[in-house]
């Protein structure tokens, strides 16, 4: 085999690594973009010095949660508002004391990213 023919087959490998190695990158991008954009939903509760609780989801992720359904103690629930209650009652709280705010959640909620949906607000 001569020099040229030598430099071509060497020249037709490099272009066939070079496009293999592309195709990966743009595999590896696609894949880490589609992690990227990923929500992550937490719990939270917030205790504030004029006594009031707020419990709420956040989306700590980087692309909108679609929240379909929550549960309250394994069961499904569309608020805490029956669960907050029932614990007031069980630990013979004053109930006229507290003011309880709730959300109701639809079939389907949406959250950006970075935001809170407040759940439960107890005064």
């Amino acid at each position: 085999m001569n020099k040229e023919n030598r430099l071509n087959i060497i020249s037709i490998v490099i272009a066939v690594c070079a496009v293999f190695l592309t195709l990966f990158q743009a595999y590896s991008t696609n894949y880490h973009n589609r992690i990227s954009s990923l929500p992550l939903v937490q719990t939270g509760v917030d205790v504030f010095e004029d006594g009031k609780i707020t419990l709420y989801f956040e989306n700590a992720g980087n692309g909108p949660a679609i929240v379909t359904d929550f549960e309250v103690a394994g069961k499904k629930a569309v608020s805490v508002r029956p669960m907050v209650s029932e614990f007031i009652k069980i630990n013979n709280l004053n109930s006229e004391e507290f003011e309880l705010l709730t959300t109701e959640f639809p079939g389907r909620l949406i959250i950006k990213a970075g935001s809170k949906l407040e759940v439960a607000t107890l005064h």
